[in-house]
């Protein structure tokens, strides 16, 4: 009678030493975008985590990592400054192998040994001025009321 009561409590104490040593599955990670398949790609440190990883020599725009800024402005004290990796960079900051020359609302000027150019802050925005709104010539209040 005392064995199968033994024979038990050994089968209890030993199923989760089982079990935590059986393989987990990868947690999939929601701060990462979806892969091709519609499911993201494996956590880093695994054997396929490293050829599926971006090339730290361009960004998608094709342009050198440098020379991308962070897409964030920022206005301190009434001066602008970009915001890269973190670290805010003003006029006459180096931005990569480039100098700033001026920040703007919608670009950053930045010159280097091929000269000046605009990097534009935000792409995909177009500005495009309104029309103005037409006004009668009469102003509200020289309006006169007529009642039949």
């Amino acid at each position: 009678m005392n064995q199968p009561r033994t024979l038990l409590t050994l089968a209890l104490v030993c199923l989760p030493l089982a079990l935590a040593h059986a393989p987990a599955q990868a947690q999939r990670d929601p701060t990462r975008p979806p892969d091709a398949s519609g499911l993201n790609a494996p956590p880093a440190g695994t054997a396929t985590a490293a050829a599926n990883a971006p090339a730290a020599s361009g960004t998608a725009a094709g342009m050198p990592e440098a020379a991308q800024p962070g897409q964030h402005l920022m206005v301190i004290n009434g001066k602008p400054y970009v915001v890269e990796r973190g670290w805010l960079r003003g006029v006459g900051d180096k931005l990569g192998d480039a100098r700033i020359e001026r920040i703007t609302a919608q670009e950053i000027w930045l010159r280097d040994a091929n000269g000046l150019r605009k990097l534009p802050l935000y792409p995909q925005i177009s500005l495009t001025p309104s029309t103005a709104l037409k006004t009668s010539k009469t102003s509200p209040s020289a309006k006169k009321e007529t009642t039949p």
